[in-house]
């Protein structure tokens, strides 16, 4: 039983019938000439074509029609007997066809047809006539399965044929009996009847195969396989890229699917294609811009509004890219920086603010890029006595006396006759003035006249009540201890206008605990290891590169959590090297919650700690440097503790160089736990980055003082079960202002 054939199989077999195809006595070509004298089976006529040249006609060997030639009489005790020789299996159906001339007029009188033993019909004939001129004729298809099973019935391809007729009819009645049984098999197909086989019509180009099943994609249609375009190819092998069962072109030409590039592909499988479609309405980007839709100032191909979406400037939300304001002549760009000067002009007079101050136009006393009376306006800082320095410039830069650490020169509060500096005009300053009245006393001379008295009186009422002055701007949890960035500690004048520029304090305590932390500004950094060191390449963990920006400030540990303030606020020191000074250790990330939550910090993301300990540096360590020996100059190591030095262990700490923002010990000394689960890196820029949200492992970066360089490096990553706990593991805190 042939079942489960492949296309390619079928042809296979086609061929090997072939090849073994005897030379039946028929017409195979139904040219009226036998095959015996037209030896269709051996050399083809001129008018029939032989394809596949294996020396038979296609003509003959698309099909073969066996015949069991006159088998003679059919009735009572009498059985016509003949063979079927060469029977072979086939893949199609095979039509078995008996003709006689008998004893069969009446309903009652019929034969039974066997096959190869097997009862084919036991009414044969009965709907006859009696001896008629033409033969009557009987046509049976028997499915392939029930033609193989009948050939695997007959040894040697010779199969047995039997005609029996019922008690009524009678064998001498007609003067010439006739009994003939033939079966036309399907060798080779030629569905479409064009005299040339299916396989020759479909390699010569002639017919198409779509779907590569060995037959003619017309004869498919013909059968009934769908083809609503109706151009003679089955849907099925047309492109369907949205697989609604219906070919992509019949999609379009009917209007149902949008194919705006007539690229013959509707629009939506463009895109699921990746063609860019970055507004998502289902036309793609190109189409948009093409179409004039969509405005793409600067011909790349995105529409300016997804430009803008992405990334690209646009300061004064026009919907318009900055670069194209500037490139068509809506906006000025003197300063050549590629942003409108409109959008960098805090004092609305046409100039950019870091032209004016390149140009020395306008003041900037605190660095931090933006002029002196654009801070005053936004509320940033003062200028309380009008000479155009800010408060905090008088106060840090200056000297000007500041006793209430207010950040305001205590000369512009004593002008308002606030002389206790308590931040009020109130009942002790009107007493103090009236304790002078009429003296000559320069520093309650108020309306500067020479003289205390009403003059001055009417100054002191007038600025009755609270001042205006607002203070330091100082964490709610913090007391200062240095306002402006140490130029001697942050020396990168970049980086102290980064954090001038937030208008917070550089260095303050927690006034709780007492710990230091220093501000870190906002700002863009490359993530991960760029360039190795001299001893050590990169590894796997800590790339890819990646941008990373950081849009807030954030408050640093100065150092790492030391063992008396983990103890001072836990109660107990759980650490196994001794030393209050230095870092505290085993300490695993959970139980590190406790500390913080009693403390209001928090621990640093990963991207944090990262930018905080480069510093404005690429390089493997903070210092600017890929050379290995200098590590030692900065952190606690193996080749300063374990191997030439007093021994492993952990060191005090703030006894190494500092990096560029005043961090002791980013590298180095214990490895600090970060906020993050773990996960490989992901190439795109991130803005603000915290994370997976969930993981098995916890991040610690910087390495230890059990580590070799290669793990004691600004982008060196490690991880651990937030459970796990080490000699070698400790943590900083961070603060958010």
């Amino acid at each position: 039983m042939l079942t489960g054939c492949t296309p390619a199989a079928l042809l296979a077999l086609t061929l090997s019938l072939l090849a073994s195809s005897p030379a039946w006595a028929q017409d195979g070509d139904a040219d009226g000439v036998p095959d015996s004298s037209d030896n269709c089976p051996l050399v083809p006529n001129a008018d029939q074509a032989d394809c596949d040249a294996d020396g038979t006609g296609d003509a003959c060997e698309s099909s073969v029609l066996l015949s069991t030639g006159n088998m003679g009489a059919i009735g009572t005790g009498v059985t016509a007997s003949g063979t079927l020789v060469g029977v072979q299996p086939t893949l199609f159906p095979v039509t078995v066809t008996v003709r006689a001339v008998g004893d069969f007029n009446l309903a009652t009188e019929y034969a039974t047809l066997r096959l190869a033993g097997g009862t084919i019909t036991t009414t044969l004939f009965q709907v006859g006539s009696d001896c008629p001129a033409t033969p009557d004729t009987a046509v049976f298809v028997l499915s392939a399965s029930q033609w193989n099973a009948l050939v695997a019935a007959s040894p040697a391809g010779v199969m047995p044929v039997t005609i029996q007729g019922n008690s009524l009819v009678n064998p001498t009645q007609c003067s010439s009996p006739f009994a003939e049984v033939t079966a036309r098999v399907t060798v080779v197909p030629d569905c479409n009847g064009n005299g040339t086989i299916d396989a020759c019509d479909i390699a010569s180009g002639v017919e198409l195969d779509c779907n590569q099943n060995a037959v003619p994609d017309s004869c498919d249609v013909a059968s009934g396989a769908a083809d609503v375009d109706v151009d003679g190819v089955p849907d099925s092998c047309e492109p369907d890229c949205n697989a609604n069962q219906v070919p992509d072109d019949f999609d379009i030409s009917s209007g149902s699917a949008a194919d705006c590039d007539g690229n013959g592909v509707p629009d939506a499988c463009d895109i699921a294609g990746g063609a860019p479609d970055c507004n998502t309405n289902g036309v793609f980007d190109a189409c948009e811009i093409a179409g004039g839709a969509v405005p793409d100032c600067n011909s790349n191909g995105v529409p300016d509004a997804c430009d803008i979406a992405g990334g690209a400037p646009d300061c004064n939300t026009n919907g318009v890219p900055d670069s194209c304001d500037i490139a068509g002549g809506t906006s000025n760009d003197i300063d050549q920086d590629g942003r409108p000067d409109s959008c960098e002009d805090c004092n609305g007079n046409g100039f950019p603010d870091d032209y004016e101050l390149a140009q020395g136009t306008v003041p900037d006393c605190d660095g931090n890029g933006t002029p002196d009376p654009c801070d005053v306006a936004a509320g940033r800082d003062g200028d309380c006595d009008g000479d155009g320095r800010l408060n905090r410039c008088e106060v840090f830069q200056d000297g000007a006396a500041d006793d209430n650490a207010n950040c305001t020169p205590d000369a512009c509060e004593y002008a308002l006759g606030d002389f206790g500096l308590n931040g009020a005009v109130d009942g002790k300053d009107l007493g103090f003035l009236l304790g002078l009245w009429g003296a000559q006393d320069a520093f309650a001379d108020l309306s500067g006249d020479g003289e205390v008295g009403g003059a001055d009186l009417a100054v002191l009422l007038a600025n009755w009540g609270p001042t205006a002055f607002a203070g330091c701007p100082v964490p709610t949890w913090a007391t200062l201890v240095q306002f402006t960035p140490d130029p001697a500690v942050v020396t990168d004048p970049a980086l102290r206008a980064a954090i001038s520029a937030t208008g917070l304090a550089w260095r303050v305590k927690d006034t709780a605990t007492q710990i230091e932390f220093v501000l870190i500004p906002p700002g863009s950094f490359q993530m991960g290891c760029s360039q190795g060191s001299n001893q050590y390449g990169c590894y796997g963990s800590e790339q890819p590169i990646h941008q990373v920006t950081l849009t807030q400030p954030f408050y640093m540990g100065r150092t790492e959590i030391t063992q008396s303030q983990w103890q001072a606020v836990m109660g107990y020191n759980p650490s196994y090297g001794a030393g209050l000074n230095n870092p505290v250790e085993q300490v695993s990330w959970n139980t590190i919650q406790g500390f913080l939550a009693q403390t209001g910090m928090r621990l640093p993301t990963e991207a944090e700690w990262e930018y905080a300990c480069r510093a404005g540096t690429t390089t493997p360590f903070y210092n600017g440097s890929t050379d290995d020996n200098t590590l030692t100059n900065l952190a606690w190591f193996y080749y300063n503790t374990c191997s030439g030095g007093t021994g492993c262990g952990s060191r005090p700490v703030a006894t190494k160089l500092p990096n560029a923002f005043g961090l002791y010990d980013t590298l180095g000394n214990v490895w600090e736990w970060v906020n993050d689960w773990y996960a490989d890196y992901a190439a795109g820029a991130q803005v603000d980055p915290s994370g997976p949200a969930a993981g098995s492992f916890r991040v610690f970066r910087g390495g230890s003082w059990g580590y070799y360089s290669d793990n004691c490096r600004a982008s060196i990553r490690n991880f651990a079960y937030p459970g796990s706990a080490g000699n070698f593991v400790g943590f900083r805190a961070a603060r958010t202002p």
